[in-house]
This record gives structure tokens, sequence and C-alpha cells, in this order.
């Protein structure tokens, strides 16, 4: 269900309602809904999409309380804007800014300019929509935009950026902790790196990376053999369906492999590293823990 008007800003300690772009799992639905409390538990769940599987004894979380979390939402079930190849779409929800894009294998990036924010897509050539708000820019061919930071959001706001099909990358490294990236992806080999925020980032399709960056980050991966670097924070790192290679950084982490023959770099912190099913190797220092791990190495 779509997000409704509201004339109150939520505070950037609650999410937006989300969309999980390609074969995520039937549990992630209502995984995604807990990121900020991810546990690395035994379960009996069931992982399904692109097709059902047995139980893997091994889940993304355990829920404490599932009203306290946002909506989530699958392809499909949410409005999208019918969007041209090369055409983007800027709107302000309740939330903060959404980006969404075509299919042109997107650059974006986002910078913070002037006391604002500025959107610069590489690959794409015009606006559908753009805030009354928002001034278009000439940067070369690319749709490009400043945009405002409304009065509402001074004390931070969330950046939707819904890449669609095509190898794109998004890329929110400089931005500040009173932005939180939230980066879902679809079909293709997609990079993201997100800010200082506490940032989430959920890719579909194909080989992936993503970049947490500082702050407390929730990343979760898809179908095809990715690879995951929390960066700074204490972080929470989800691997998918094939053969995945996820870095912890500094801070208190969580990493699951998922399924495949993953490799888990716990790094600085203490970290906790589950391997799940398959053949899976963990990199531990002595302040870590890890389980259903086949080969540990320190």
């Amino acid at each position: 269900m779509p997000l409704r008007t509201s004339s109150t800003t939520p505070s950037p300690a609650r999410r937006p309602a989300r969309r999980l772009a390609g074969a995520v799992t039937a549990v992630t639905a209502v995984v995604v809904a807990a990121a900020s409390s991810l546990a690395l538990t035994a379960s009996s769940g069931q992982a399904s999409a692109p097709a059902q599987r047995a139980a893997t004894h091994w889940s993304d979380v355990a829920i404490a309380n599932p009203a306290s979390f946002p909506v989530t939402e699958l392809v499909g079930q949410f409005p999208l804007p019918k969007l041209g190849a090369t055409e983007v779409h800027l709107s302000l929800s309740r939330w903060g800014y959404r980006y969404q894009a075509g299919m042109a294998n997107n650059r974006l990036t986002i910078t913070e300019v002037d006391g604002g924010l500025r959107f610069v897509d590489t690959a794409a050539r015009s606006w559908a929509k753009l805030p009354r708000t928002c001034t278009r820019l000439k940067i070369g061919r690319a749709a490009a935009a400043q945009c405002p930071i409304p009065s509402a959001f001074a004390g931070g706001m969330f950046i939707e950026t819904w890449p669609k099909l095509g190898n794109d990358s998004v890329d929110a490294s400089t931005l500040s902790a009173r932005f939180r990236l939230w980066a879902l992806t679809d079909d293709g080999s997609d990079t993201v790196r997100g800010g200082a925020g506490n940032d989430f980032i959920n890719t579909a399709f194909m080989a992936d990376r993503a970049w947490g960056g500082a702050g407390d980050d929730w990343i979760r991966v898809g179908t095809g053999a990715n690879e995951i670097y929390g960066d700074a924070g204490s972080d929470r790192l989800v691997g998918g369906d094939h053969d995945d290679r996820i870095h912890g950084g500094d801070g208190d982490d969580r990493l699951g492999g998922l399924l495949g023959n993953d490799t888990l770099w716990g790094d600085a912190g203490a970290d906790i590293l589950v391997g799940g099913p398959g053949s899976d190797t963990a990199y531990l220092d002595a302040t870590d823990r890890a389980r259903e791990i086949e080969s540990m190495r320190r």
C-alpha cells in the first residue's frame, strides 16, 4: 500500500515503507521490516522466490515488536511512475526525497551543496517530474537538480533511491549523518555507496556491490556473487543465494551468509558471523563469535 500523505513529518528514527526488488525471499517480506533489531538466530523459516526451498534453519532476524516497524512493499504493490528509458522522477514524500529512474544504467550521485541536496544522474537525460522548489541544473547532458531541505526535515531526512533495470550506481558517500539513504535496486549489476547516516541498501539480481559508509547500516543482497562492505558502525549485513563476500568493517557487526559458499570477515569489533547453508569461510579475531561456518581462520 502506498504511503498516505500526512502533515506530520516522522523522525529519522522511523523508516519509510519499502519496496523489495527482485528475487527476495518470502521471509524477507517480514525480515526487512526489522533491520534495527537484526539478530542471527536459529529458525525453521523457509526461503522461497524464485522457487520454494526446504527449511534452511537460519533467518536474518528476530522480530521483537513487529508493530513498531514500517510497512514492507513488494514490487507490484507500490504505484510506480511510468518513465522512459532516460527519464528520472524526483518527488518529496512525508519521509524525504524519493528518486526513481527508468532503465538507463543510471549513474546517480547525491551531494550536499549550499545547504541543499544536489542530484546528478549522468546517464539520465530529462526529468519526468521535479518538485517545484528544486532547480534544474545544466551539467553536460545529465539530468541534474539542486533541491532545498524543507524546514520540516531540518533534523534529518530519508533519501529513497529506486533505480530500475540496468547496471546502476548510487553514490551518496559524502552525505552527512543527517541523511539516511534508502536504496532499492532491481535487475542488473549495481553499485551502491551509503553515507554517514544509518542507511538501508537492498539489491536484487546479478552481482552487486554495496558499501554502507559510516553509521549503523543494514545491507542485504539477492542473487549473484555479491560484495558487501559495512564500513564504520554496527552494521547488519546479509548475503543472498550465491557465493558472497561480506566485510564487517569497524564496529560490532552481524554478518549472515545465507545460501552459497560465502566468505565473511568480521574485521574490528565484537562481531557475530553466521554462514548458513553452504561451505562457508570466516576470518575472525578474538572478540568475534561464529556458527554454521565450515572453515574458521584467525
